[in-house]
């Protein structure tokens, strides 16, 4: 339908009738945009669009089937029709180098191999250095009291509602419920869902995720409203939104001002909890929120064993886009790749490879955006602390959350998708995208904590 609409040919005959140099920035954004999904549409044959769709929501439940019955089997024969449509679609779009590229740039403009390879050549060497100087130090541990200690699900239900009223969030246009996977649905610019989950421990999980989708749901929520029901109007990519939800959970979420807020709601979560914050009080939590270790689960991962696990989905998805790896083989592949990157190896799949949702959604491309925006973040906290001072400092304060959010808004939000995500950085920051903020973020924070 969306096709249908968007190939009209009195509405492409419209498109191409208007003259560019006429137009305003906004103007020129909307006729950008357009070229590009009408472009993207012609090349796509609508029989694909249709298989697509129909497999992708048959395969949301078989992962969720599979996930719960902790077997790949039910899922693989899901994942091989996605793989097989999803190399026909990146056919049908084109690419200059490699095929996975065609995937690639739907999430992020203009993303490709040769900069993901790159990225990750960079990273990779100083995360597994800092890594190598945590589990050296003497306050190196895998385990932490905090994880295995139970919550009790209505107070933990309490205690994000009341983040999410810190962070000023209007509950006339954001509301929260629960769902296997954490994500955030953009309705419009007053109606964005949000979504946690719960378990019987391990609270940090539930806590920052809340966190992570509030950052999404923000981006949204701030963009310009005379941007309302246009092209432009949401967010301008999922880097750029990663960068906003991985600012608010790492670089809020994980500070110890920040805990120090919610010391009281988090010994509420139940007694055995109360009982070891008494004991070890803020510095305790504070050590659980930023515990360093390999670990199975991507989105419990810490801030620098993150992004080998992002490398790890990057490297399989290329692998199967290229035809480099099978479906079936995914199970041992992922497993050997994880002892390699982590250090680690999964008992089972659910703790493995089938702990995302992303494929079912035939979201492949979509992985490394989470590091490019995570990396992005670093160049966002550089830049806001250049002209609001410590972030520590502003949540404490009266109005440091509102002086956070209307920064952000004001360089980021607000444009919605008038600008490409490197025009975006150029204009608000005068910097390309750069790695070494975040690298000096994590050096100095976790050569201070270990």
């Amino acid at each position: 339908m969306q096709q249908d609409l968007l190939l009209d040919q009195k509405f492409l005959e419209l498109i191409e009738s208007v003259n560019i140099e006429e137009l305003n920035t906004q103007e020129k954004a909307v006729i950008r945009i357009l070229k590009r999904d009408t472009q993207n549409y012609k090349k796509i044959p609508s029989q694909l669009i249709k298989q697509l769709v129909e497999t992708t929501n048959q395969a949301q439940i078989a992962w969720r089937n599979a996930r719960t019955e902790n077997n790949f089997d039910l899922f693989a024969p899901n994942l091989e029709k996605i793989v097989t449509l999803l190399k026909q679609k990146a056919e049908s779009l084109g690419y200059t180098d490699n095929i996975y590229d065609a995937l690639l740039d739907e999430y992020e403009e203009g993303l490709t191999v040769v900069k993901l390879d790159k990225f990750f050549n960079e990273i990779e060497p100083p995360l597994k250095n800092l890594l190598d100087y945590i589990k050296s130090s003497d306050k190196y541990t895998e385990n932490h009291p905090l994880e295995t200690l139970p919550y009790d699900k209505v107070s933990m239900q309490k205690l994000n509602e009341k983040v999410l009223d810190f962070f000023k969030a209007d509950r006339k246009k954001l509301r929260i419920d629960e769902s296997t996977h954490p994500f955030t649905e953009n309705i419009s610019v007053d109606d964005v869902r949000i979504t946690t989950r719960y378990a019987d421990k391990d609270f940090q999980d539930s806590l920052t995720a809340t966190i992570h989708e509030f950052g999404h749901a923000l981006y949204e929520l701030q963009v310009a409203r005379e941007l309302t029901g246009t092209p432009i109007q949401g967010g301008v990519s999922l880097g750029i939104h990663e960068s906003q939800s991985r600012f608010f959970e790492n670089m809020i979420g994980r500070t110890k001002a920040f805990i120090e807020i919610f010391l009281q709601d988090i010994k509420a979560l139940s007694p055995e909890i109360s009982e070891y914050v008494n004991k070890e009080g803020v510095d305790g939590v504070y050590s659980y929120f930023n515990m360093v270790k390999p670990s199975f689960i991507r989105v419990q991962a810490d801030e620098i064993t993150y992004h080998l696990h992002i490398k790890l989905r990057y490297e399989i998805e290329k692998g199967l886009i290229n035809g480099e790896i099978e479906v079936k083989d995914l199970p041992t592949i992922w497993n050997d790749k994880m002892e390699k990157l982590l250090g680690v190896r999964p008992v089972n799949d659910s703790d493995g490879v089938l702990q995302d949702v992303h494929w079912s959604l035939g979201a492949i491309g979509y992985f490394p955006t989470y590091s490019i925006g995570t990396f992005t973040s670093g160049l966002i906290k550089y830049e806001l602390e250049k002209s609001l001072g410590n972030i520590e400092d502003s949540i404490t304060q009266d109005h440091g959350i509102d002086q956070i959010q209307s920064y952000l808004s004001e360089k980021i939000n607000k444009f919605g998708s008038i600008f490409t995500p490197e025009d975006l950085l150029k204009q608000a920051f005068e910097e390309r995208f750069t790695t070494m903020y975040l690298i000096k973020y994590l050096e100095d924070k976790y050569k201070e904590i270990y």
